[in-house]
């Protein structure tokens, strides 16, 4: 390796970067679980491991009750991870040296490529999965082995000795780059499906929009909507272009609740539900609560046409039908018939899911869930795909990239709620389990055979 190189890389490669990282990591982890007495465990997720930098306030490490101003800024996920990243792969370059040379260098690289294609096809076949799901028996088990030994005996062959030692420490890159890669390309939603029901869209319990809709006589309604962000954020009506009207957020709140409308919450624009109830802004569910429900997002929004007020409105993710879907509320201009709601914001599929049967099995006695399980109807044209499939604990559906999961179920068992994940980088930590297992086995494997030979001699 070129000297300048090298000269470069030393510091980076520092194993005192690497315990200051570490520590780093720790005091992080410290503090974002204490601030989970006030938090949810997403926004904490957002705040502490996907953001650079953050704010942490010497609040979260006294009993609540007792007030304590001012904090300290500390690095956040993205920036000590990369660090950490960035230091694993200066040491290996500077510290890990290929052994083999000539033919027997080009054959294990050229056994390294094949071997990681074979493991590459082994997790896209779906067998990690029920290997983990504790379902696997002993023949997928062979398979993994069969898989991944051709993998060891490629590095073996390039760094003979030091073998157990490339892999744990690949296995470590692995899942920081797994990480990297499920906070900014995955996402989590929710599939609520009725018995009878069928449904082309998943929503995300984290967030919301203002769905608008115009209805069209003969022909197909046109649908608007405006993302939290937007509602959270206005100082200003909301003006849309396709919309006579504009909209102005009175109040906007992340979590509330409701209480009967009293007179002075009634005014003369008042409308529909804003006459009846009154939102109560409550704190986010936190990372420590007995029950772990969504927040449920509500919100005071006025209709206004040329600056006049035409009415005002209460909107909330808790105004739902017995079959889930929004309650909306109307209000017509100029001939035009318009509905709105506040609704979890919608991820809409080209397919279908129609849910035939839904099965919720109990311990005897108790309501501990046996098994619980849903049979739907997927149909998706694009792909010729019509068919009835199964979906239940430990046994989920994997299509077009998405992993459906059995999740929950209403709380008259008509319904299922199944957790839909795309996650391009899910393989990650299964392949880096995978191989730091393999390589602590060799490592301290190793140094046993070399500990009995030489108390033999």
């Amino acid at each position: 390796m070129n000297e300048t190189i090298q000269k470069l890389l030393k510091p980076l490669a520092s194993l005192k970067l690497t315990v200051a990282l570490l520590a780093m990591s720790i005091v992080l982890v410290f503090a974002a679980t204490w601030e989970q007495i006030d938090y949810g465990i997403w926004t904490i997720v957002e705040k502490y491991f996907r953001s650079f930098f953050v704010w942490i306030r010497f609040q979260i490490f006294l009993p609540r009750g007792m007030e304590a101003g001012g904090g300290f800024p500390w690095p956040g996920g993205y920036l000590i991870g990369p660090l950490l990243l960035a230091n694993l792969v200066a040491a290996h370059s500077l510290r890990f040296k290929v052994k083999a040379l000539g033919a027997r260098r080009i054959a294990g690289v050229l056994g390294l490529l094949a071997s990681t294609l074979l493991v590459a096809w082994f997790h896209r076949s779906g067998a990690p999965e029920d290997i983990f799901s504790y379902r696997g028996d002993l023949a997928l088990l062979f398979v993994g082995a069969v898989a991944y030994a051709p993998l060891l005996a490629s590095v073996y062959v390039l760094f003979e000795k030091r073998t157990g030692i490339v892999l744990i420490h690949v296995s470590i890159i692995m899942l920081l780059v797994g990480e990297l890669m499920t906070g900014v390309m995955a996402l989590e939603t929710q599939m609520l499906i009725y018995e009878g029901q069928t449904v082309r869209h998943s929503h995300d319990i984290r967030e919301c929009e203002l769905a608008i809709i115009e209805k069209k006589a003969g022909a197909m309604d046109r649908v608007v909507s405006v993302p939290q962000r937007v509602l959270e954020n206005a100082r200003e009506p909301i003006v849309i272009e396709t919309l006579p009207f504009a909209i102005r957020v009175d109040k906007f709140m992340g979590n509330a609740g409701f209480r009967r409308a009293q007179a002075s919450d009634v005014t003369a624009t008042t409308r529909d539900f804003g006459r009846l109830y009154h939102p109560v802004e409550k704190p986010e569910v936190s990372g420590v609560a007995a029950q772990q429900t969504a927040d449920t997002p509500a919100s005071i929004l006025t209709v206004l046409e040329g600056g006049r007020e035409i009415g005002t409105f209460v909107v909330s993710a808790l105004f739902i039908s017995e079959s889930g879907s929004p309650l909306f509320q109307s209000v017509s201009i100029d001939g035009r018939e318009f509905e709105l709601a506040l609704r979890f914001r919608r991820h809409y599929k080209p397919y279908s899911m129609h849910l035939i049967d839904f099965s919720h099995d109990v311990y005897t006695g108790t309501t501990i869930p046996k098994n619980f399980s849903s049979q739907v109807h997927l149909v998706d044209p694009s792909r010729n795909q019509d068919r009835d499939v199964l979906i239940s604990m430990n046994r989920p559906l994997r299509y077009h990239g998405e992993t459906f999961f059995q999740s929950s179920f209403t709380p008259d068992n008509r319904g299922t709620v199944l957790q839909v994940v795309t996650n391009p980088g899910r393989h990650l930590p299964y392949i880096a389990c995978a191989l730091g297992g393999i390589g602590l086995t060799f490592h301290f494997s190793l140094h046993l055979m070399q500990f009995l030979k030489r108390k033999r001699t």
